[in-house]
């Protein structure tokens, strides 16, 4: 085998490239269903907590309403200190053993 063909079959660093019965996989398809799954998911629950605040704003009085809303923020509070980088812990933990998962 030839240098040329070499580069032709390896990655930039060398490495073999995975190929499956000859074609290469489609990660940027896996990608881009992840990210869709994640983004409809958020504007889901973003609608559904406007749709609640709207309902709420209209049907409370607006004490009711500055009660409900102080309330929230509190609890957004909280879950911030609660959090306290998990979600970063989470994904570095996944990425490094995936196969636990």
């Amino acid at each position: 085998m030839s240098a040329a063909d070499q580069q032709v079959d390896s990655a930039p660093g060398g490495l073999p490239e995975p190929w499956v019965d000859g074609r290469r996989p489609l990660v940027g398809g896996r990608v881009l269903r992840n990210f869709s799954l994640q983004l409809g998911g958020e504007l889901i629950g973003q609608a559904i907590a406007f749709v609640t605040a709207v309902y709420l704003a209209r049907a409370l009085d607006p004490h009711g309403f500055g009660v409900w809303v102080f309330a929230s923020s509190v609890l957004l509070y909280f879950t911030i200190v609660i959090d306290g980088g998990t979600d970063t812990w989470g994904m570095r933990e996944v990425a490094a053993r995936p196969r636990r998962l």
